[in-house]
């Protein structure tokens, strides 16, 4: 790319790298356009640089009127060296951003420090999104969170596995507060209980619920057994709650 670009060319260059397929469109010697997979502009043009291998075409042809990057070339090529930087440090425990992020839990430890980026992750993390999906909730630069899992698998409180844990079907039941306790008064909640408790409205399922309260998916569901073992918490299917609602 520095070579097309320090000779002032204009046409398209497609770049392959096993199944996946990459363009980037130059007009006299800038950078105007680039394109991998659903990524487009600059983000496009980052992922491509951080391929160490592959084939690719340039092809003298007309780079077309799409224009998704306003960067200079010199800003995009110092930008895509930084990254590869940071990627070369990254991929050693973060192969892919579309590896799934998974919860463990803490080793001989008895806390954890964490900053607010840390938890700006880690709560979104729930064995089914992928690196890149959280990037996507986020709305954060996708080598930051790199760095935010790097480091938190370095700690020992994430791992990172290659598919998603299926999402248990009782996710989507909707939780009630019971009115049919089964225990001797007075009642006794732990603080865990009660703010499960707090959380139900009614209308939302057990999965917006688990996400609002950042807890690991079998330590949730082992709270809400708990809770309605003791009656506190009943569970309706979505359709039953909207036909009694209207």
């Amino acid at each position: 790319m520095r070579l097309v670009l320090a000779h002032g060319k204009r046409g398209v260059v497609h770049i392959k790298n096993g199944n996946r397929r990459g363009v980037v469109h130059i007009s006299e010697g800038g950078l105007v356009h680039a394109r991998v997979d659903d990524e487009i502009g600059e983000d496009a043009f980052y992922e491509l640089s951080l391929w160490k291998k592959g084939r690719f075409d340039f092809q003298d042809t007309d780079p077309g009127s799409e224009h998704t990057i306003h960067t200079s070339a010199r800003s995009l090529l110092v930008e895509a060296s930084r990254r590869l930087d940071a990627w070369n440090m990254i991929s050693s425990k973060v192969p892919s951003f579309d590896l799934v992020p998974k919860w463990v839990p803490l080793s001989g430890a008895k806390s954890i420090r964490l900053t607010k980026s840390d938890w700006a992750l880690i709560r979104l993390v729930d064995g089914r999104r992928s690196i890149r999906h959280i990037v996507d909730a986020m709305r954060t630069d996708i080598f930051e969170a790199g760095r935010v899992v790097y480091s938190l698998i370095t700690v020992g409180v994430l791992r990172l596995d290659e598919g998603a844990d299926p999402r248990d079907e009782a996710f989507d039941l909707v939780a009630v507060r019971g009115d049919q306790i089964s225990v001797a008064e007075p009642f006794q909640l732990t603080a865990a209980e009660w703010l499960m408790l707090s959380r139900v409205d009614d209308r939302r399922d057990l999965g917006a619920i688990r996400d609002s309260l950042g807890v690991p998916p079998p330590e949730f569901m082992k709270l809400v057994r708990g809770l309605k073992e003791k009656g506190f918490l009943k569970l309706t299917s979505r359709e039953h709650q909207t036909r009694k609602e209207a």
